[in-house]
Parts: structure tokens; sequence; C-alpha cells
């Protein structure tokens, strides 16, 4: 995370509870950008993921 560092990406530590939903949520409620996205362990985010 460090070598990605240019103040659009915030780390954010929580407790290993709840499943993926209470950090989504946590950064959800943190976030200051227009649109989210998700990429689980299981995803593939291909090159055009976020395209219109």
């Amino acid at each position: 995370v460090k070598r990605y560092s240019n103040g659009r990406i915030n780390y954010i530590k929580t407790d290993n509870w709840g499943g993926p939903a209470r950090p989504r949520n946590i950064g959800i409620k943190q976030s200051k950008g227009k649109y989210i996205a998700f990429c689980d362990d299981d995803d593939i985010w291909l090159p055009q993921k976020l395209e219109k």
C-alpha cells in the first residue's frame, strides 16, 4: 500500500470480524470519491473493468 501512496489511496486497518461487509461499510463511509469498486480474492480485474 505504501508503494501506491499518492493521496488517492488510504489504508484503513480493521479488526478481523464481521466478514467482508464490515470493512466495506467502513471504507464506504470514509470514502471521498465518486465511484467505489471492490475486487475480492476470487475476482478477475480486467483492464476495461471501469470503462463506461
